[in-house]
């Protein structure tokens, strides 16, 4: 499981440095923050993904914040930001849409038959997760 932050551009586009640039300053800026909890709620059927929303937003918006202010000072702002604008979540399936895109109310129903409420993780750390470089 997993919430993303923010999603960077192709890593192939990033120019050499740029990346270990940018996963300093975020490790020197979060040195500082501390972890927090996160209240994710039950799954939901949206039009793209099936999702569970989390709060509170200003904890993990500071942290979405911080990383896309420091790509685009690093880029020089080279790659939209991404989302543009941010609420913590974790996305559990996606294809929603599309020709082959699931039944929504036949998921939604099967939702609704399963017990259990909210959820508490803690944010105690980010990681960068990007595909290797090819050598050289």
């Amino acid at each position: 499981m997993h919430t993303t932050v923010m999603h960077g551009g192709p890593v192939e586009k990033y120019e050499h440095g740029e990346i270990d640039a940018i996963a300093e300053r975020v490790r020197q800026e979060c040195a500082d923050i501390e972890p927090f909890g996160l209240t994710f709620d039950r799954p939901a059927i949206g039009r793209v993904a099936v999702e569970c929303a989390a709060r509170p937003g200003a904890p993990a918006r500071r942290l979405w914040e911080l990383t896309t202010r420091i790509d685009a000072e690093v880029t020089g702002r080279r790659f939209p930001t991404i989302p543009s604008g941010y609420y913590p979540h974790q996305s559990l399936a996606y294809g929603m849409a599309g020709p082959e895109r699931a039944d929504r109310r036949a998921m939604k129903i099967l939702l609704s038959d399963h017990l259990g409420g909210p959820v508490v993780l803690r944010a105690e750390r980010l990681t960068l997760v990007a595909p290797c470089p090819s050598p050289a």
